[in-house]
């Protein structure tokens, strides 16, 4: 299992920026969660701006699993709740066919996407601020 999710510019680090703590807290709850002993994490979709982004990259850490002998893979872009162009084109265009490649099949988890029982929750959580908002 790699779980992912959108690089950033390394120079967030230097802010003390929460961002990536949080994407490794997120991974070993989940993880925990889910009774997985073997995954690890992995950025996706930098941008080319020149400067370094934070990884490692998903292709790098198929590269990875791949030197370590798997031969397939789930990916779960746990930063993301919906499909869109950074999971439909980066994992399933891209990082397929680099992992077919290297001889590895990938699968990728399913996003939140609009499933009910994630936009009930939504709703359940922004319902009292709704309100809130109104009465002031």
């Amino acid at each position: 299992m790699i779980f992912t999710a959108h690089s950033l510019p390394q120079r967030i680090l230097s802010w003390h920026d929460p961002y990536p703590d949080q994407l490794t807290r997120t991974c070993e709850l989940v993880a925990a969660q889910a009774g997985l002993r073997d995954w690890r994490f992995a950025y996706q979709s930098a941008s080319y701006t020149g400067e370094p982004w934070l990884g490692p990259d998903l292709l790098e850490a198929l590269d990875q699993i791949r030197e370590e002998g798997h031969t397939s893979v789930v990916i779960c872009p746990v930063g993301f709740v919906a499909d869109h162009l950074e999971v439909l084109y980066d994992i399933d265009i891209e990082a397929t066919a680099y992992a077919d490649a290297l001889g590895v099949r990938l699968v990728r988890a399913p996003t939140a996407g609009c499933g009910a029982d994630f936009l009930g929750a939504l709703a359940d959580l922004l319902r009292p601020h709704v309100r809130e908002a109104a009465q002031a």
